[in-house]
């Protein structure tokens, strides 16, 4: 769907429409992390935080304003969207890592600006959406289409040829899978709320999923082994979204979609074999296997 009338507007924000991509970008940075060493269990303080860069100071939030003000996994992070830890992560592994990521699907006019890390980088909802669609096949890059095949009279015209290049280790991206069906944990929650738990009890199968929230926009990507969503809601002309209601219209979209598609259909990922299973705790007080890379 790329607007809301094709009689009004021809313009397809989904193809065509560059924005911000807030919260969205994390999974792709602690992609990165996990390539250079990071577990899901590697730690950093969770508090607001003022940083300094030579002589510039960037302060940085969490959404409501709250924090554990201890040491959080990257498990948790993810599941809840701590800021702090995409800022602190970001900041330890160096700009060029996240930077080089987004260069290998093609997006251009990066700023290298600490709140990069936060997703202060424009793309169309439907390379953000790629982007996800290449965790969801565990690392197998294929560019998208509108059209897979054309019949006539009976026969097969035209069949699209998949064209799929290993652009993501599918090692670290069985990883970040895991990883983000710590959204609907709701048992991981604790001083933040996991960003799902609002919809986790309206899911009839196992998925991967991530929230995204600017003051312009408001995201919701996720997938299964079947198919990969993305849900966009904002205005054409960037109007703030000051309604907490429409800040929700995603989130409450994806489990209708979601369950039409998939229709009970619970099927997973099969563990690679260069990722071992450990039974930890990704917060204090709760247990959960989670997934590691062998090294």
């Amino acid at each position: 769907m790329g607007g809301k009338d094709y009689k009004k507007s021809r313009f397809n924000v989904a193809t065509s429409s560059k924005r911000m991509i807030g919260s969205t970008i994390k999974p792709m940075l602690y992609y990165e992390a996990i390539e250079n060493g990071f577990t899901p269990l590697s730690s950093f303080k969770s508090e607001a935080a003022d940083i300094y860069l030579g002589s510039e100071k960037y302060s940085f939030k969490n959404y409501s304003d709250l924090y554990d003000n201890k040491k959080i996994t990257m498990a948790y992070a993810l599941a809840t969207s701590d800021n702090i830890y995409a800022i602190k992560t970001h900041l330890y592994l160096g700009s060029e890592k996240l930077i080089n990521f987004l260069k290998k699907f093609n997006i251009d006019e990066i700023e290298d600006v600490v709140s990069l890390a936060l997703g202060s980088v424009h793309m169309s909802l439907l390379e953000l959406t790629t982007i996800y669609n290449t965790f969801s096949t565990l690392g197998l890059f294929d560019t998208p289409t509108a059209v897979n095949k054309i019949i006539s009279n009976n026969k097969v015209v035209y069949l699209k040829k998949k064209k799929e290049k290993e652009l993501l280790s599918k090692a670290t991206s069985y990883i970040i899978t895991d990883l983000l069906t710590g959204t609907f944990d709701t048992k991981l929650s604790n001083t933040n709320v996991v960003t799902g738990a609002r919809i986790a009890n309206l899911l009839n199968c196992k998925v991967a999923a991530k929230s995204g929230l600017t003051d312009y926009d408001s995201y919701f990507i996720g997938y299964t082994p079947l198919y990969t969503i993305g849900i966009w809601s904002g205005y054409e002309d960037n109007s703030l979204l000051i309604d907490e209601v429409a800040k929700r219209y995603p989130k409450d979209i994806f489990p209708i979609i979601l369950n039409t598609l998939m229709n009970k259909k619970n099927t997973w990922y099969e563990k690679p074999n260069a990722v071992y299973m450990q039974y930890v705790s990704p917060r204090q007080g709760y247990y959960k296997n989670l997934y590691f890379k062998k090294y």
